[in-house]
């Protein structure tokens, strides 16, 4: 999708997801996110986290839950997965680095081998102001190779339909309630958007705590103590909110709020993977219409274009 994406996948998603090239399928796993262009809307501005904590203000968001642990299962009984503890990432002593390929790996193989839901809101608030949100959506159905996406920003909407069997994106841009344009190109990324950079990115950057399991147990809860400085350094940056993980190996939500005290700024994001298995994708009402009014993708299309660079799920519309 959102030509994502992330294409995954996700930082960092959005893709529309094999992001940071993110394929599966055992061949190179990085997380693929979708072509991107800058075209002025949303998908290129104010949204997933792109650079890690460092790139703070384009970010997070939602409801944060602040755990404690109270209606929670035990964590210490819960199964992490080979890359993972009770405080996130796991460190090697060796290295002195977390094994971030292995966890986005995990997390992309994972979702892309079944159906998943991805739904993201984000909205950054400066002291001084106007507060900025988004909405993303993105479905995708490995049955079917197809995925859905839309994001909403402001008085704008850009809906896509990926079919991976023919290498092509179908898009469909509304700009306030009247105007609606469709578009048609070649579909880049090797798997779809998972967000998995915008969660391992994330964990590398912040300082956590398993405070609990749920889904009977198969869920294991981080809370968000603060920012890891040997990262952040001395930004003056406060992080608070939650993690989940699920033992399968792929993270299934995250609640974040980030306050840059030096530019008085509040963001904040909520990713949530959903209905893992039973997502199913239809073709969008305009899909018709979008065939009819755009010129079929070919073969020399596909070979002249290049990768899309890393970056959050964007979309872009014809001129």
């Amino acid at each position: 999708m959102t030509e994502k994406e992330t294409n995954e996948e996700d930082v960092v998603e959005e893709t529309n997801e094999g992001d940071v090239v993110e394929e599966t399928n055992e061949k190179n796993v990085t997380e693929d996110k979708p072509n991107s262009v800058d075209n002025g809307l949303p998908f290129t501005d104010v949204q997933l986290v792109g650079g890690i904590i460092l790139a703070l203000l384009v970010v997070v968001g939602g409801l944060i839950m602040f755990g404690g642990g109270a209606g929670y299962g035990s964590a210490e009984d819960f199964n992490y997965p080979d890359w993972a503890d009770e405080n996130g990432l796991i460190i090697d002593n060796e290295t002195n680095s977390t094994n971030a390929q292995a966890a986005i790996q995990s997390h992309t193989g994972a979702l892309t081998s079944s159906s998943y839901t991805i739904t993201i809101d984000g909205k950054n608030q400066p002291e001084d102001g106007e507060t900025e949100e988004n909405t993303l959506t993105y479905k995708y159905n490995s049955e079917s190779q197809t995925a859905f996406g839309s994001q909403e920003f402001e008085n704008n909407r850009t809906e896509t339909y990926d079919r991976y069997s023919e290498q092509e994106q179908l898009t469909a841009q509304y700009i306030g309630t009247d105007n609606e344009t469709y578009d048609r190109r070649p579909l880049l990324q090797q798997s779809s958007y998972t967000a998995a950079s915008e969660f391992v990115e994330l964990l590398t950057a912040l300082d956590l705590e398993a405070i609990g399991t749920t889904d009977n147990g198969d869920t294991v809860v981080y809370n968000i103590t603060g920012v890891n400085t040997d990262v952040a350094g001395e930004l003056p940056i406060e992080a608070s909110g939650e993690i989940m993980l699920h033992s399968s190996g792929y993270f299934t939500k995250m609640d974040i709020t980030l306050d840059n005290n030096a530019q008085n700024t509040t963001t904040q994001q909520t990713i949530t993977i959903s209905d893992v298995g039973s997502t199913s994708v239809e073709q969008p009402d305009w899909y018709d219409t979008a065939i009819e009014q755009t010129d079929e993708v070919n073969a020399s299309d596909i070979e002249v274009q290049q990768p899309p660079t890393q970056q959050p799920p964007t979309n872009e519309t014809s001129p």
